[in-house]
Order: C-alpha cells, then sequence, then structure tokens
C-alpha cells in the first residue's frame, strides 16, 4: 500500500475544546481518492456521517436508523450503550455509543462502499491529513 494518510478526529483547528487525534492508515489509494469514495459511499447509505455524527462536543452517539442502514449495506461491528453491548437492541435504545476507533472504522466503511477497491491498515506516519469530523467524541 502506497499511500499514507492522517485521518484527524475532534476539534483540528483549536478554536473550540482544543482536543484531537490523528489515525495514520497505510491505503490503496490517495486522500483525493479517498474523499471521492466517502462522497460516493455517503450517496448510498443516503446520509454523511461526517456532516452529522459527533458534530458537538460530548456527542458521540449514532441514531439507531442510521446503524441500521449502516448494517444493510454490510457494516458488521458490535456497538456499545454504556457496559451493555446493544447487538440487536438499537431500537429499544435509539441510540448507540461510537468511540474514536469506531468513528474511523464507519468512515472508511463508507469510503469502501463508494469504492469495494480501498484496502488500508493503521499504521503511525506523519503524512498528509484529512479531517474527517468526530468534534463531539472528546
Amino acid at each position: 500500500m502506497k499511500n499514507t494518510v492522517k485521518l484527524v478526529l475532534g476539534d483540528w483547528s483549536h478554536d473550540g475544546h482544543g482536543m484531537s487525534e490523528v489515525k495514520s492508515i497505510n491505503c490503496t489509494h490517495t486522500l483525493k481518492e479517498l474523499e471521492k469514495a466517502y462522497k460516493l459511499g455517503t450517496s448510498k447509505v443516503g446520509f454523511d456521517f461526517s456532516k452529522y455524527v459527533a458534530r458537538n462536543y460530548r456527542e458521540n452517539i449514532l441514531d439507531a436508523n442510521l446503524v441500521k442502514r449502516l448494517r444493510d449495506h454490510g457494516l458488521k461491528m458490535e456497538f456499545e450503550f454504556g457496559e451493555k453491548e446493544l447487538f440487536g437492541q438499537e431500537k429499544e435504545f435509539g441510540f448507540v455509543f461510537l468511540g474514536k476507533d469506531d468513528f474511523c472504522r464507519i468512515y472508511l466503511f463508507i469510503c469502501q462502499l463508494g469504492n469495494p477497491k480501498i484496502e488500508y491498515i493503521e499504521v503511525e506516519s506523519d503524512e498528509d491529513e484529512l479531517y474527517i469530523g468526530g468534534y463531539g467524541l472528546f
């Protein structure tokens, strides 16, 4: 995998709560290709994950209806509600809590929906950064 991309979560500009984290990936595609694939993926799932999820401080939840949409497109993830696993219980509670790793996995899943040829692995690096949202995760 020839491309290294940094995914920036949280307050990338440090003009709010000032907390952010960078996840680096080695990827088969460039940053621009990831952005294009993400846009194509959002049209498939019917919502812009980065725009609508974790936008505000400490707002790290994902609505159960959006979880269902993602699962209908093949997302295979377990989610957490406090101390309990929520697999199959999202409708009862109405939402699931997201962590930073969950946010990245879902973002990249949507990219792969837009371009199934995308492959990646998480690495340590200092290459270009791509802000993917998640302000409310911190």
